[in-house]
């Protein structure tokens, strides 16, 4: 099962999730691993039960991650 399932399943039967497994759901999103159904499913899911600050914060660092990587790539490429 992929993060952003498993996310959204532990969202679905107990209403929270661990900062870890969201950051981990929002890599694969950011990679593009994740359906647009999927992914809105999530973020549905995760405003119907209030975001954390933890969950913010495993998910910035995430989308960091993520973006400061492509960035990266890209200037290699362009090389």
């Amino acid at each position: 099962m992929s993060e952003i399932r498993a996310a959204l399943s532990d969202l679905v039967s107990t209403g929270k999730t661990s900062p870890a497994r969201l950051g981990a759901a929002f890599g694969e999103f950011m990679d593009g691993q994740a359906s647009p159904a999927t992914t809105a499913g999530l973020l549905v899911a995760l405003r119907m039960k209030g975001e954390t600050v933890d969950e913010i914060v495993a998910v910035a660092r995430a989308t960091w991650i993520t973006v400061d990587r492509n960035f990266l790539e890209c200037i290699a490429e362009a090389r």
